[in-house]
């Protein structure tokens, strides 16, 4: 949990860096909450357990990934791994992220109760989206679907 300062300033980075910035603050109290808790129950096989991963480059924490673990549906009685966060700062080198993203997927593997795993991107970052799925293909994943907003002023 020593990490969480570092993973904490890794996530106002991202979201500085995001098209929410000057229009959605992130509020310290429950960001800080969400990483106790996505570290506090890292590395389970149940319903609300989580993922959490730090990736380190030259002594500093460079990049993090959250994912959790809910029922299908919120109702099913298997699980279905979903990811919440992925982020490498843009000093990390281009490894990070996909080991980060490895890391995810091996967990979610192990868990028996997993019936899918979900990855995702937005263009809230900026993302490439063509070389991030591809590299989501590559990895076994086959798109469905995608996300609509609409965007409230």
């Amino acid at each position: 949990m020593s990490d969480l300062p570092a993973v904490f300033d890794l996530l106002i980075e991202m979201q500085a860096a995001s098209k929410y910035a000057g229009d959605v603050d992130v509020d310290p109290v429950a960001a800080k909450a969400l990483l106790m808790q996505a570290a506090q129950r890292h590395g389970g096989s149940n319903n609300g357990s989580t993922h959490f991963m730090v990736a380190e480059e030259g002594g500093a924490i460079v990049g993090f990934m959250v994912g959790a673990l809910q029922r299908v549906y919120l109702i099913g009685n298997r699980l279905e791994a979903m990811d919440l966060f992925l982020y490498a700062s843009k000093s990390a080198s281009a490894k990070v992220a996909v080991k980060l993203l490895d890391s995810y997927i091996e967990w979610a593997s192990s868990c028996p109760k997993v019936a899918s795993i979900k990855l995702s991107y937005t263009n809230t970052l900026g993302v490439d989206g063509e070389r991030l799925g591809a590299l989501y293909e590559r990895k076994g994943f086959e798109r469905h679907g995608a996300i609509y907003e609409k965007v409230m002023k």
